[in-house]
């Protein structure tokens, strides 16, 4: 049990990270697709 909570946990902060960084990729990909 407490594994898998420790596993969740790393999960969580991974899935944030994941949610942080999706914004700015996108923004990324819209950057490049107006200077085409």
């Amino acid at each position: 049990m407490h594994i898998h909570l420790e596993v969740t946990k790393k999960n969580l902060v991974v899935l944030d990270a994941t949610k942080a960084s999706v914004p700015k990729f996108l923004n990324f990909l819209g950057a490049e697709l107006n200077n085409k």
